[in-house]
């Protein structure tokens, strides 16, 4: 069938399919269609508790906060610190990657880590549908003395499927305040003055 949608009385009338709907037709086509932009990298919900932020816990210990996502149209929340502690390497730095992974098998997303051999680069997701698929949280180098060297913010942010046009948005909706210095260096990048200095948007 070309056709479909959801959702219905399960009554066996059209597409109200008897004995229900499957994981595949909730999850696939409404969630991840609707709700994420880009199944490949983004997912965490901004401004959910802390989230979802990776930071040095000392020593190889990684520290994840709470906060909410969706993994390939899985909803996960986290209520509780996570400690995730990270291989030491011997001679040469190691690159760990922290991931949200949606397990088919399991039927849980979790969050994981992806170790790489000495010296490597970041280790790669697996995105498979229908079997393991995996979004970037941070990147996390430990060096040889048993300590985080450093950590690279990989979230991305939600983004719903849907564009949006200057029709849409209200006159006056855009104020100057919104516009100032960090809330608009992430997407237009630092105003510089005229004579190439950086300073507020006004």
């Amino acid at each position: 069938m070309a056709e479909n949608s959801i959702m219905w009385t399960t009554d066996g009338t059209g597409d109200g399919l008897a004995g229900g709907y499957n994981m595949a037709m909730v999850v696939y086509n409404w969630l991840r269609t609707t709700f994420i932009g880009d199944p490949e990298s983004e997912g965490v919900l901004r401004g959910v508790a802390g989230q979802l932020a990776v930071t040095d816990g000392g020593g190889t210990d990684a520290l994840i906060a709470t906060g909410a996502a969706y993994c390939y149209g899985y909803y996960y929340y986290n209520t509780a610190q996570i400690t995730e502690t990270l291989p030491t390497p011997a001679v040469s730095n190691q690159i760990s990657r922290i991931v949200l992974r949606a397990n088919w098998t399991a039927q849980e997303v979790r969050v994981a880590v992806l170790t790489a051999s000495e010296g490597d680069p970041a280790p790669a997701l697996t995105q498979t549908e229908a079997d393991t698929w995996e979004i970037p949280l941070a990147q996390v180098t430990v060096d040889s003395t048993g300590n985080i060297d450093s950590i690279v913010d990989e979230r991305e942010w939600l983004h719903p499927n849907i564009g949006v046009n200057s029709a849409m948005i209200d006159p006056g909706a855009v104020l100057n305040a919104s516009l100032r210095d960090s809330a608009a260096q992430s997407v237009l990048g630092r105003y510089q003055d005229s004579a190439g200095t950086p300073a507020d948007i006004q």
